[in-house]
Formats: structure tokens, C-alpha cells, sequence
């Protein structure tokens, strides 16, 4: 293989290495263009957001893993998801935000929010990898008092993700 040529690998294209930007516009795209064809179905509120949460977001989760992405890109993507959410008359523009994401039978709506979504897949990557420099900095996370990635990813887990997606972080 040369140096310039690039394969596919899990849906993503690499070679030398993985190019972010190109990576990331293609699945926000992606994304949106699911969120709209959802948005369009004849479901009512409850049936749209249960679609999105399993069928939408898990495009841009499952790259969590592979594409670094950034804190600031994934609350611009989830400020976009509310303003098409606005647009479709699902939440009101003046209504709290974090309504939308608080568990169903808590009063909220249950949306996956994708910034908890990348945080709670960064703390279970650190969870799961077994090599040694991994179980330090999980040494290291576990005695913090604060700004603990696995504290603060278990916070998260139990007030916003619901039942049906997500189950897995």
C-alpha cells in the first residue's frame, strides 16, 4: 500500500492516519440528515426522541471511540439538534433546556445528550483498557476528589440516560 492510498476500516477512511475533520463532517451530516427524516415521520414526541436516541445518536457514539472529538463540537452539534427540535415545534424555544435531557419518567423528554454521550464512552474506554499506563491514570481518577472522569460519568449515567438507549455506557 502506498503511502497516499487510503482503505476502509469500520466505515471510516484511513491511511497514513484518520483525517478528524473530514471524518467528523461526514457523520454530522450524517446525523442531521437523520435527525430531519425522523423529525419528518408521522411518530408523535415520545416515538421521535426514542428514534433519535437509538437510531441517530448512536452514528456519532459509535465514532466517539476513533475520531477525537472535542467538548465544544459536540455541544454545537446538540445546540443545532435543539434548534431543529424548535423548528419542529417538539420543544419550545423558551422552555428549559434541560428538560430535554432528564429521564422520561423524571418529567423530561429522555434525549441523549451527546457531550454526557462522549464522556460516558471516554470513562467506560478507561474502564475497559487493561494495559499499564491506563490502570494508573484510573488509579490516579479514582482517588480525585474532583474532576473525576469515572465520578463524574456515573453521575450522568444515572440522571440522564434512559432505559432504552444507551444502555451499554
Amino acid at each position: 500500500m502506498e503511502l497516499d492510498e487510503k482503505y476502509k476500516y469500520l466505515g471510516i477512511n484511513e491511511g497514513k492516519g484518520i483525517d478528524n475533520s473530514q471524518v467528523k463532517d461526514k457523520l454530522v451530516r450524517e446525523y442531521y440528515h437523520l435527525v430531519r427524516q425522523t423529525l419528518k415521520t408521522k411518530l408523535n414526541t415520545r416515538y421521535k426522541i426514542t428514534a433519535i436516541n437509538t437510531l441517530v445518536v448512536q452514528v456519532l457514539v459509535y465514532s466517539f471511540g476513533i475520531v477525537s472529538w472535542l467538548k465544544k463540537e459536540t455541544e454545537k452539534i446538540d445546540q443545532k439538534m435543539r434548534k431543529l427540535l424548535n423548528i419542529k415545534e417538539i420543544h419550545h424555544p423558551k422552555a428549559d433546556v434541560n428538560r430535554l435531557y432528564i429521564k422520561r419518567w423524571n418529567g423530561g423528554c429522555g434525549l441523549v445528550e451527546l457531550e454526557s454521550a462522549l464522556l460516558l464512552v471516554s470513562a467506560r474506554t478507561l474502564r475497559k483498557t487493561k494495559d499499564r499506563s491506563t490502570r494508573l491514570v484510573q488509579a490516579y481518577d479514582a482517588v480525585k476528589t474532583k474532576y473525576s472522569l469515572q465520578k463524574e460519568a456515573n453521575l450522568i449515567k444515572q440522571k440522564y440516560v434512559t432505559k432504552n438507549c444507551c444502555s451499554e455506557f
